[in-house]
């Protein structure tokens, strides 16, 4: 969809260059969600992690902000055509659906009781819902919406099952530790572009979430497909569209034939506010790929030293 489509069907309002709204997410999705065997067994893995994540991401906004029944009805058709997939799509509806694997992960939860807006007070965040407006008289008790569903936020009012049975308001919406914030701005950009869409915003969400943690990300190929659970075709492909659109700096480091395994140096990502974002002016130079002879001219002998094979550095008198 073009920004200007997402926008209006999301009601999307602005404080000055900021959306009103500031998500944070837990970490652990990450891990809950590539240990799930049902987003990274058989084909289109890769499609399934990211809209997992988009889609919970989506609805813990929806929920925050009061879009869910705002200018429009955000339905579950809705939903799908924003993560960039047809309206009829079924193959989402496994991951989606009530009881689906979101659900099941225990990220969301079907519910008629939409909100409709929200206090914020003495650092305290309340939610006033349609079913608070029946039950006090605002709205007639006859007022159908029954057919209308949303997707409630679980982890963002109780982040444990045990904060759940007791009450506790501990989710991301009240307490931020251990969590990762991505604008909703880049959100919307990914959505907008058809060659990022769900993996290209799941790619930055999962590096935003690592430099938060390190400043930078140093990450092999293998490593990486490791962590993120998006297959390496697909890494490939979209990690280029992520520097293309100058989201990421990527330092690439060179390769080496015949270099120890324990000794390649990974390549190393940060990430760029969304005010940055845009086709890049600039080319980053390729990597080069160099023989180990070469290698050593070029860096001198002590890095000599350390490109020699394991077996002959054994063998070495100190």
């Amino acid at each position: 969809m073009k920004m200007i489509e997402l926008e209006k069907l999301l009601s999307v309002s602005y404080q000055g260059e900021k959306s009103l709204a500031k998500i944070y997410m837990p970490n652990e999705i990450f891990s809950d969600l590539i240990y799930c065997d049902e987003l990274t067994q058989g084909k289109k893995s890769s499609d399934k992690l990211s809209v997992a994540y988009s889609y919970t991401y989506l609805c813990h906004w929806l929920y925050w902000t009061c879009k869910w029944n705002a200018d429009y009805k955000i339905t579950q058709d809705d939903l799908k055509q924003i993560l960039g997939y047809s309206r009829d799509n079924k193959t989402l509806l496994p991951i989606i659906k009530e009881n689906g694997v979101i659900d099941q992960l225990g990220y969301t939860l079907k519910t008629t009781d939409y909100p409709v807006e929200y206090t914020y007070e003495d650092g305290y965040l309340d939610f006033i819902t349609i079913g608070d407006l029946k039950k006090s008289g605002y709205v007639d008790k006859s007022h159908n919406d029954r057919n209308f569903c949303i997707k409630y936020p679980l982890k963002a009012f109780h982040r444990t099952t045990e904060s759940l049975n007791v009450g506790d308001l501990d989710g991301t919406f009240y307490e931020v530790g251990n969590t990762h914030h991505v604008p909703f701005e880049v959100f919307l950009y990914c959505m907008s572009k058809d060659d990022l869409g769900t993996i290209g915003f799941y790619l930055y969400s999962f590096l935003s979430h690592k430099c938060d943690l390190y400043g930078k990300a140093q990450y092999s190929r293998g490593r990486f497909v490791g962590e993120s659970g998006v297959k390496e075709t697909s890494l490939n492909i979209y990690l280029k569209a992520l520097e293309k659109y100058n989201m990421i700096d990527v330092d690439g480091q060179d390769f080496v034939f015949d270099l120890p395994e324990h000794l390649r140096e990974a390549n190393v990502y940060s990430v760029n506010h969304y005010n940055q974002f845009g086709a890049r002016w600039y080319t980053r130079k390729p990597r080069a790929i160099l023989s180990l002879e070469t290698y050593n001219e070029k860096n001198g002998d002590k890095k000599a030293i350390k490109a020699i094979k394991v077996d002959e550095l054994e063998a070495l008198p100190f």
